[in-house]
């Protein structure tokens, strides 16, 4: 599963926060980088909302895995 950082709506473009001696307005052109340094700090947290998201979601339709892939996982060429 893969997990996305996203500002609640009520919260978008209307609350600003204070991160390293930087005053920064909340969106979603953040980074997700951003995001979870905000959301990291304890008193930021009720603005960021945590989505998780199958990441075959986000695959075209007609995508297949390469099996050798599944080989070097298996033999532990590779751990992940």
């Amino acid at each position: 599963m893969a997990q996305t950082l996203i500002v609640k709506p009520q919260h978008v473009n209307t609350a600003q926060v204070f991160i390293d001696g930087k005053s920064i307005l909340l969106n979603n052109n953040l980074t997700q980088e951003q995001l979870l340094a905000i959301w990291q700090r304890a008193e930021f947290r009720s603005f960021i909302d945590i989505t998780y998201t199958n990441i075959a979601d986000s695959f075209p339709e007609n995508f297949e895995i390469d099996p050798t892939l599944f080989h070097a996982y298996d033999s532990g060429e590779i751990s992940y």
